[in-house]
C-alpha cells in the first residue's frame, strides 16, 4: 500500500535530532493523556507536564491543540500502514490477504492507539478547527486504502467498484463499532463470536463479488 501523506520535513544534525526526539515525547505523552483521561480532558498544559517538555518546545513543535492532536492521528496512521505491509507480505496468497484485512485493522484499532485514534476523530465533529486540519489527510489515506483493496480484489477477479467499497465500507464500520463495545463494555457481549462473523461476512461478500464478476 502506498504511504500516508508525511507533513515533517526529514531532520539532520543534533539540533534536528533532539527536535524530533522532543516531538516523539511530546506525541507519547498526548497519547498517554487521552487513554487516561479521554480527549476532552487532555489539554497541551497537560501533555507538556507529562513529556516534560517547556512551553516554548511544545508550542514551536505544535502551535495549537488541533496540530498536535492532528500530528497524534499521523502518527497512528503511519504506524498502521506499516502493520499492513507487513502482515501482507506474510500472506501467502491474494485470498489470504483479502482476508487478513480484517485481522489486520482489528488489531489496529483495538489496541490502545486506535482507541485514541477513534476519541479524536469522534471529537473532530466538534472542534471545526481540528476537522479541518485532519480532513484532507483521512481522505487521502482512506483513498489510498481502498485502491490498495481495490486492486487487491481485481486480482481476484472482482469487476464492480462500487459493490467492492461497499464491502469495504461495511466491514470498517463493523470493527469500529466493535471496538466502541470494548471500550466500553456491555454484559452479554462476545467480541470474538461478533469478529467470526464480521470475517464470515466479508469473505462471503468477496465470493459474491468474484461470482457476479465471472457472469458480467
Amino acid at each position: 500500500m502506498s504511504g500516508p501523506s508525511a507533513s515533517a520535513v526529514v531532520l539532520r544534525g543534533p539540533n534536528a535530532e533532539r527536535s524530533a526526539a522532543t516531538r516523539e515525547k511530546i506525541l507519547e505523552a498526548a497519547v498517554a493523556c487521552i487513554l487516561e483521561r479521554g480527549y476532552g480532558g487532555t489539554t497541551t498544559l497537560l501533555v507538556q507536564e507529562k513529556a516534560g517538555v517547556s512551553r516554548g518546545s511544545l508550542l514551536h513543535q505544535f502551535p495549537s491543540r488541533a496540530d498536535l492532536m492532528a500530528a497524534v492521528l499521523q502518527r497512528i496512521t503511519l504506524t498502521r500502514h506499516y502493520a499492513y505491509r507487513e502482515e501482507m507480505r506474510r500472506a501467502r496468497n491474494d485470498r489470504e490477504r483479502f482476508e487478513l484485512l480484517v485481522d489486520v485493522l482489528w488489531a489496529q484499532i483495538s489496541r490502545p492507539a486506535g482507541y485514541v485514534r477513534l476519541e479524536i476523530m469522534t471529537a473532530a465533529y466538534s472542534d471545526p478547527e481540528l476537522l479541518t486540519r485532519i480532513t484532507h489527510d483521512n481522505a487521502r489515506t482512506d483513498r489510498l486504502y481502498r485502491s490498495a483493496i481495490w486492486g487487491l480484489a481485481q486480482r481476484l477477479g472482482v469487476r464492480d467498484r462500487a459493490g467492492l467499497d461497499a464491502a469495504v465500507t461495511v466491514f470498517v464500520a463493523s470493527l469500529r463499532g466493535l471496538a466502541l463495545d470494548v471500550m466500553y463494555p456491555r454484559p452479554g457481549v462476545d467480541i470474538d463470536a461478533a469478529l467470526r462473523l464480521i470475517k464470515a461476512h466479508h469473505m462471503a461478500a468477496l465470493d459474491a463479488l468474484i461470482a457476479a464478476g465471472r457472469e458480467a
